[in-house]
């Protein structure tokens, strides 16, 4: 699950000036169209300019500390955060 979510930030970062794809699942069936596209023996073409390396940096630290595995086990039991949260939908 970690490597999952610090793909998605990489992901998330990149652009067409700056592919940082490594993180992301390969093959056919990945979620990330730039490795599907290398799968399919295709060009990737990016039309997102990609975050800044500003905010890149000064978020990384923040979402790296985030994706510590002890809080990441708090999210595999797929209960919410409130326990009154289901209730109250249901009221």
């Amino acid at each position: 699950m970690q490597s999952a979510v610090i793909a998605a930030f990489y992901h998330c970062c990149s652009g067409k000036n700056k592919q940082m794809h490594k993180q992301c699942p390969k093959g056919g069936d990945s979620w990330c169209k730039y490795q599907r596209a290398v799968h399919e023996g295709k060009v990737f073409v990016d039309k997102s300019p990609g975050l800044p390396n500003d905010i890149i940096n000064s978020t990384k630290t923040t979402y790296m500390s985030l994706c510590d595995s002890n809080l990441l086990s708090k999210c595999l039991h797929g209960k919410t955060q409130n326990n009154n949260e289901s209730f109250n939908n249901v009221i």
